[in-house]
Parts: structure tokens; sequence; C-alpha cells
């Protein structure tokens, strides 16, 4: 692939397939084309005089199929290269994008969550210095944490 097709855009890459679409359908229609001439070349040489006649005009025209349906085939093979490495560079622009979008997103969530656990220490000082200012919020909270433990037991035997 060129440099140049290396550079094409998604439109001009599509434009570029549609080219080589009515190539392909031009090949096509030239094959049939031949092969209309075969049919007619047959029964040309079924009313020629010798099998001589008949090779030497049957020769040209299997001669120009041969041709067409060889260039058809390295139409194909041609184009689906193209397409191929198209195919591969988008492929790998995309894999190096989303790759790139994952770091971005890994870091921010990293910045979050060191804003966070900041965010938590600072409110977690903040609280424990209103305690420590006022016991009875203490007592009161180490009793309620006492009570949900007390709830949450399992049940012994029945006695």
């Amino acid at each position: 692939m060129s440099a140049k097709e290396k550079k094409m855009s998604r439109p001009q890459l599509e434009a570029l397939t549609a080219q080589q679409a009515q190539e392909i359908e031009r090949l096509r229609s030239e094959l049939a084309s031949a092969e209309e001439k075969l049919h007619d070349r047959q029964i040309v040489i079924e009313r020629a005089g010798t099998m001589a006649d008949a090779a030497m005009e049957l020769n040209g025209v299997l001669r120009a199929a041969d041709e067409a349906a060889n260039q058809y085939l390295e139409n194909i093979r041609a184009f689906t290269e193209s397409q191929h490495k198209a195919c591969e560079q988008i492929e790998q622009q995309t894999r190096a994008k989303a790759e790139a979008m994952l770091r971005e997103t890994e870091e921010r969530c990293q910045a979050r969550e060191r804003e966070a656990d900041a965010y938590w220490k600072k409110l977690s000082e903040k609280l424990e210095q209103y305690c420590t200012e006022h016991r009875e919020i203490r007592e009161l909270l180490n009793a309620g944490e006492s009570r949900m433990r007390a709830d949450t037991r399992p049940a012994g035997p029945a006695e």
C-alpha cells in the first residue's frame, strides 16, 4: 500500500472500494462478452471445414478469455490486499485510541480516589475532634454500637 493510501480517510476508502467494485463489474462484463464470443466461435467451428481451421479461430478467443480471467483475478487479489491493509491500519488506530482512553480513565479514577481518601481523612479528624469536645455524644455512640452488636449476634439455642 502506498503512503497516499495509508493516509486515506474512510470516505476516500469507500470511494476506492466503489471504484474497485465498478472495475470488477466491468471485468465481469468483459468476461461475459468473451464467453459469448467463445460460444459464437463454437458455432463457427461446427461449420468450419477442418479441425485445423476451427483450432486457429478458437485459439484467439480462448487467449482473450484467459487474459480477461487472469486480469479479473489479479484485480480481485489487489483489491483484497488493499482492503486488508486498510482494515489493519484502522484496527491499530482504534486499539491505540482505546488504550489511551483507558489510561486516561485509570488516571482520573486514581486521582478521584486520592481526593476521596483525603476528604474522608479530614472528615474523620473533624468528627473525632467534635466527639472529643462533646463527650456525651461519644458515650451515646458507644452505647448505640454496643446495642447494634448485641442485636446482630446469632441467637443461642432455645432454653
